[in-house]
């Protein structure tokens, strides 16, 4: 199953610091479009930042640090229907992300940990900004 996610999703709670080179930044950081952002590492050390590339960031999440959250969900139906109905959503939508969270509530635990692990853990100076991180999205 391949599983992507949009830039849209993504979410940032790091500090901005002007560069021009990955250089001017702290060694945990790296230069993007003129800020020092931050890259996502894991406890076992898979450094998935991609820069701007939110897809390859996600590929790499998926496959190390948010692994076991995707197997969870991929292993239960009801994570997958959540999956499926969320992604016709959009996130300025809160009528149709209400709906999902009320009609696959027991799939949408898996749902949210692994789309939590993906976009604001592991890929969070990747794929931008995103309600999601704050509590406010799918």
């Amino acid at each position: 199953m391949v599983w992507l996610i949009g830039a849209a999703l993504g979410c940032s709670t790091y500090e901005v610091a002007e560069c021009s080179k990955n250089t001017d930044c702290k060694s945990e950081e790296y230069c993007d479009d003129g800020e020092c952002k931050k890259k996502a590492t894991s406890g076992g050390g898979v450094d998935c930042s991609m820069g701007n590339d939110c897809n390859a960031c996600v590929t790499c999440a998926n496959a190390s640090v948010c692994a076991t959250a995707l197997a969870a969900c991929e292993q239960r139906t009801t994570c997958l229907a959540a999956h499926d109905c969320f992604s016709q959503c959009s996130l300025e939508d809160a009528a149709c992300i209400t709906y999902c969270k009320e009609a696959h509530s027991e799939g949408y635990f898996y749902y949210n940990a692994w789309i939590t692990c993906v976009i604001c853990d592991a890929c969070a100076a990747s794929c931008g900004s995103s309600a999601q991180c704050s509590g406010g999205g799918a």
